[in-house]
Parts: structure tokens; C-alpha cells; sequence
């Protein structure tokens, strides 16, 4: 997932995103997934939702790595006070079943579903604005 020319570009250690119509999309870097480099994240979303509008994750888990336990809990916690929905697209095997398990072993009150594309996960977030 690219990017477009005219994006505003927004780095954190875990990921590149940007916002385009209350979906932020974002590409997974190769970091640690820790507490701080998600306290991190949370607040960036702090951000863009301070006018009181949730957003929609478009997440390219590609470059995805596994998460444990305490971030994984963590996210459930936080993640529906920022987040509408979350879709997962990637271009990797490995990327794709780090996806999938985070769907299945964490319930979650957000709508989270795999995509093969990032045209069919924009198509259905949409939905949920």
C-alpha cells in the first residue's frame, strides 16, 4: 500500500500513515512491538480524534511482527476509545497470520476483518463511518 503523491506523511516508530477522510492508513515498519512504542501510537490517534470523531484503521500488516500478551490486552482496552473499525490487508504469508491471529484471539468490540486488498477494506470501513 503506497501513499498518495499528495499525502501528508505521519512516522511513528511502528508505522507510516496517513489520513485521508477519517481513515488513517497505515504500513507497518519492522520496530518492536512494545508499550512504548504503542503509548507512542495512542497519541497520534489522541490527536487526530480530539475533535471528538472516532477514525477507521486501514492497516498494511506486511511487515508485521507478533505482539505479546500485555500489548495485545492493551489494545483491546484503548483501541475502541480512537477506532471504528480496523481492516487488515498484506502482501506476506507471515504479515497475514499475524493478522488473523490477532482477529481470533482477542475479542474485541471493533469490527476487524482481513482483506486482499486495500481497494476492498476501504470499500467496507466506509460503511462504518
Amino acid at each position: 500500500m503506497r501513499p498518495p503523491e499528495n499525502a501528508e506523511i505521519i512516522e511513528t516508530t511502528l508505522l507510516t500513515c496517513w489520513l485521508n477522510d477519517r481513515i488513517l492508513y497505515c504500513v507497518s515498519k519492522k520496530a518492536d512491538r512494545n508499550m512504548e512504542n504503542y503509548n507512542e501510537l495512542f497519541q497520534l490517534y489522541k490527536k487526530l480524534t480530539a475533535d471528538g470523531n472516532k477514525i477507521c484503521l486501514l492497516a498494511d500488516a506486511t511487515n508485521g511482527t507478533e505482539v505479546e500478551k500485555e500489548v495485545r490486552d492493551f489494545l483491546a482496552a484503548e483501541l475502541p476509545k480512537y477506532i471504528i473499525a480496523i481492516a487488515f490487508i498484506s502482501e506476506s504469508a507471515f504479515g497475514r497470520m499475524i493478522a488473523n491471529l490477532f482477529l481470533k484471539l482477542k475479542s474485541s468490540v471493533l469490527p476487524m476483518k482481513m482483506f486482499a486488498n486495500d481497494k476492498d477494506a476501504e470499500k467496507w470501513l466506509r460503511q462504518h463511518l
